[in-house]
C-alpha cells in the first residue's frame, strides 16, 4: 500500500495551488477577461478558506487577501452588493489580526479600510466611507512616521483617496489640502526614484487638477493636468504598454479642463488624442477598454458641435442589452443625453430622454456622482419641454449644490450647451 502524502505537504501544495489559482485571476483581469478572473479568483478562496478554518494562523491572512481580490473583481463586474460583503469579511479578518500582532498586520486592515471605503462610495453610503478612509489615513499617517521609507507611499495612496471621499461629501476645500499633501509626498519620492515613484506622482497630479477644478481654479487645474500629462506621456513612449491607458486619461482629463475654461478648440484637438489610443487599445483589448473608447467618442461628438456649431452627431445605441457592463452604463446614459439633443423631433427627443433615465438607474450612486454635469443639463433641457420625471424634481437643488462646490460657477460648456438648447441653468 502507497504511503499518504504528510498533512504538511497536502496544506503546502493546496497553498501553492491556491497562489498559481490566485496569479491566474489577476492575469486574466489585466486582460480584461473578468469571467475567467472571478472563476480563478473563487476557486482561490474557496481553498484559502478552507485551509484558515484548520489552521487560522497560518492561513487566515492569504483567506484575506482572497476575500479582498474577490471583492475586487466582484466590483469591476458591477456587482457592488456582493463588493460590500466580501469586503467586509476581509476587513473583519485583517481588524482581528492586527489587533493581535499589530506590527504585521496593521497595514494590511488600513488597506482594507480603503478598499471597504471604495466599495461603501459605490453603494452609496457617504457616512460610513468617509470614517473608514479616515480611519486608514491615520493609520498609515501613524506608520509613515515610525517607518517613511517603507509606508510613505501608501500614506500618499491614502491621503489622496481621502481627498476623493471629501469631494464626494461636498468637502471641496479640505479635499483640496489632503490632495496637495499627497502631492507634495509623491512629487518628493519621485525626485529620489522616478523609476518607482513618478507614476504615482502623475496620479496625484491629475488628482490635484480634480480638486482644483473642484474649487473653481480653472487655470491652475489646467497648469497641474498638463504636467501630469506630459510625465505618462514620457512614460508611454518607454512602456506603452503599462502607461498608454493612464497617458490616454489624462489626454481627457486635460481636455476636460480646457474645456472647463472655455477652450473647446484645444480641447477637441486633446480629446482626438485619447480617442485614438482607446480605439487601437480596444481593438486589441475589447472587453478592457471598448468603455473607454467609446466614452472618448462621445467626448470627441460632443466638443466638435460646441466648436463648430452644426448638427449634433451621434450613433444611436447599437444593440439595447439589459447586462450592459458595469463600466460602460454611463457611456449609455451620455449617449442618450446627447442624442436627445441632437433630436429635431421632440418625439425623438422625449424618447431618447426615456431611454437616459433609465440609464442613470441602472447606474451605481459612484457612477453618478462623476456623471452628475451631464445630468444636470439632461434635466435642465428636460425641465424646459415639462418633460422631466417627478424624481428628479430637485435637481435644482442639486444643481446649486454644485455650484456651491466650485466656487467660480460653472464649466463654460456647460453654459454653453444650456443656451445652444434654450434652457437656463438657474
Amino acid at each position: 500500500m502507497a504511503e499518504a502524502y504528510p498533512l504538511k505537504f497536502q496544506e503546502n501544495h493546496k497553498s501553492h495551488w491556491a497562489r498559481t489559482l490566485r496569479n491566474l485571476g489577476l492575469a486574466y483581469h489585466q486582460i480584461g477577461d473578468n469571467t475567467q478572473a472571478l472563476d480563478y479568483a473563487k476557486h482561490a478562496l474557496d481553498i484559502y478558506a478552507r485551509l484558515a478554518q484548520d489552521k487560522p494562523k497560518r492561513f487566515e491572512p492569504d483567506w484575506a487577501m482572497s476575500l479582498n481580490d474577490y471583492a475586487n473583481l466582484l466590483s469591476d463586474k458591477g456587482d457592488n452588493t456582493q463588493a460590500l460583503d466580501y469586503c467586509k469579511q476581509a476587513l473583519n479578518i485583517r481588524e482581528r489580526l492586527a489587533q493581535d500582532k499589530s506590527e504585521d498586520f496593521e497595514s494590511d486592515w488600513a488597506m482594507s479600510l480603503n478598499n471597504y471605503a471604495n466599495r461603501l462610495s459605490d453603494n452609496g453610503d457617504s457616512t460610513q466611507v468617509l470614517a473608514c478612509a479616515k480611519q486608514s489615513l491615520d493609520i498609515y499617517a501613524r506608520l509613515a512616521q515610525d517607518k517613511p521609507k517603507r509606508f510613505e507611499p501608501d500614506w500618499a495612496i491614502s491621503l489622496s483617496n481621502y481627498a476623493i471621499r471629501l469631494s464626494d461629501n461636498g468637502d471641496s476645500t479640505q479635499a483640496l489640502t489632503c490632495a496637495k499633501q499627497a502631492l507634495d509626498i509623491r512629487e518628493r519620492l519621485a525626485q529620489n526614484q522616478p523609476e518607482r515613484f513618478e507614476p504615482g506622482w502623475a496620479m496625484s497630479l491629475s488628482n490635484y487638477a480634480n480638486a482644483l477644478s473642484e474649487n473653481g481654479d480653472n487655470a491652475q487645474a489646467i497648469d497641474f493636468a498638463k504636467q501630469a500629462l506630459d510625465i505618462y506621456a514620457r512614460l508611454a513612449q518607454d512602456k506603452p504598454e503599462r502607461f498608454e491607458p493612464g497617458w490616454a486619461a489624462s489626454l481627457n482629463n486635460y481636455a476636460t479642463y480646457l474645456s472647463d475654461n472655455g477652450d473647446s478648440t484645444q480641447a477637441l484637438v486633446y480629446a482626438k488624442k485619447a480617442l485614438d489610443i482607446y480605439a487601437r487599445l480596444a481593438e486589441s483589448n475589447p472587453k478592457k477598454r471598448t468603455a473607454d473608447a467609446e466614452r472618448s467618442q462621445l467626448n470627441v461628438a460632443m466638443l466638435a458641435w460646441l466648436i463648430t456649431g452644426a448638427e449634433l452627431v451621434v450613433s444611436a445605441e447599437a444593440a439595447p442589452d439589459s447586462a450592459l457592463d458595469y463600466d460602460r452604463r454611463p457611456n449609455r446614459f451620455y449617449r442618450h443625453v446627447l442624442l436627445a439633443w441632437a433630436a429635431n423631433d421632440p418625439a425623438h427627443a422625449a424618447n431618447a430622454l426615456e431611454n437616459a433615465w433609465q440609464a442613470w438607474g441602472a447606474m451605481s450612486k459612484a457612477q453618478q456622482k462623476n456623471w452628475e454635469n451631464i445630468f444636470l443639463l439632461a434635466c435642465g433641457f428636460a425641465a424646459a419641454r415639462a418633460a422631466l420625471p417627478p424624481a428628479f424634481g430637485t435637481w435644482q437643488v442639486q444643481l446649486t449644490q454644485f455650484k456651491t462646490r466650485r466656487k467660480a460657477g460653472l464649466p463654460q460648456w456647460m453654459e454653453e450647451i444650456a443656451r445652444r438648447k434654450g434652457f437656463a441653468l438657474v
